[in-house]
């Protein structure tokens, strides 16, 4: 099965990062590494782009940044 790759506008909307976010991220080792699909032109593989995503919604096991400790114990 092929893999599709998706070009920047694609990958900003569907993380939801600015470009600045997304290379500085990728350069900390953080996102997906872009592929060269020719000399100018870069894009990301979608099922890596899909599972860094998902990785994010699930939060990896952490709360949500700026949530209560106590709302999360007292419901």
């Amino acid at each position: 099965m092929a893999r599709t790759i998706l070009r920047k506008p694609a990958v900003t909307e569907r993380t939801g990062l600015s470009t600045a976010q997304v290379w500085r991220l990728e350069k900390a080792g953080e996102f997906p590494v872009r592929v060269r699909i020719s000399a100018g032109t870069v894009g990301w593989y979608s099922d890596e782009i899909d599972a860094w995503v998902e990785a994010r919604v699930r939060g990896f096991g952490r709360r949500p940044p700026g949530t209560p400790r106590q709302a999360l114990e007292y419901g």
